[in-house]
């Protein structure tokens, strides 16, 4: 029997960079935030990457409504 690995919870960064205003990106972790950081500014990730710097993070509450709390039935974040 194979066991099923549990995918990593998603967060949502804050992703400052000298250069760029400050983006919020929703990824698993601080690599693909940057990626995702890089597709926000519409530049290349190279050009970005070595100066990116994490302002802030917080997992994703998921099927949990912003407004009220309650728990619904739905598929993806909730940023």
């Amino acid at each position: 029997m194979t066991k099923t690995r549990k995918p990593d919870p998603d967060k949502i960064w804050w992703v400052a960079h000298p250069a760029h205003t400050t983006a919020v990106v929703s990824a698993p972790s601080w690599e693909l935030a940057t990626v995702e950081a890089a597709r926000w500014w519409d530049v290349p990730w190279r050009e970005v990457a070595a100066l990116c710097e994490c302002l802030r993070t917080e997992e994703v509450r998921r099927n949990v409504c912003v407004g009220c709390g309650m728990i619904f039935h739905g598929t993806g974040p909730l940023n």
